[in-house]
C-alpha cells in the first residue's frame, strides 16, 4: 500500500487525483530446490536461462482517502495478458492510499514487485 501523502499534517498536500498507474513486476524463474530467486538482471545466472512459458500476473488496484475503506478502481483479477509491465489508465479519483493486491501469479515465478507507479496531481 501507498501513502501519497505528507508525514508533515500541516502540508495542505494531503490527498491526490489519480488516472493511472504502472506496475513493474519481475519474470526471474524462482528455483527453490537451489534455495534462488533471481531478480531480473541483477544476477549473472540470469542470463541465457529462459524464463519459461509467459503468464499473466492478475492484480486489483485499489484507493482510499482514509486507509480503511477501499475502492476498486482497476480489476485485473480476470488478466489474460502476459506482460511483466502493465499500464492501467482509469477514471480520475481522489485519494490519499493506493492499494496493490496480486491475486495471481505465473507459475513458478516469484511474487516480486519491481516498481509501482501512479500518476496524477495533488488535489489541492
Amino acid at each position: 500500500m501507498l501513502d501519497l501523502g505528507s508525514r508533515n499534517p500541516d502540508d495542505p498536500n494531503q490527498e491526490f487525483l489519480i488516472d493511472s498507474s504502472r506496475v513493474i513486476f519481475d519474470a526471474a524463474p524462482h528455483r527453490p530446490a537451489l534455495g534462488e530467486i533471481h531478480v531480473e538482471g541483477h544476477d549473472r545466472r540470469w542470463f541465457g536461462e529462459p524464463p519459461g512459458a509467459p503468464a499473466p500476473y492478475r492484480y486489483r488496484l485499489e484507493t482510499s482517502l482514509d486507509g480503511k475503506e477501499f475502492r476498486t478502481v482497476v480489476d485485473r483479477t480476470s488478466n489474460e495478458h502476459a506482460a511483466t509491465i502493465e499500464f492501467d489508465d482509469f477514471r480520475p479519483v481522489r485519494c490519499r492510499f493506493v492499494r496493490l493486491t496480486a491475486t495471481g501469479i505465473p507459475p513458478g515465478a516469484p511474487l516480486a514487485v519491481l516498481e509501482f507507479t501512479v500518476f496524477g496531481k495533488s488535489a489541492e
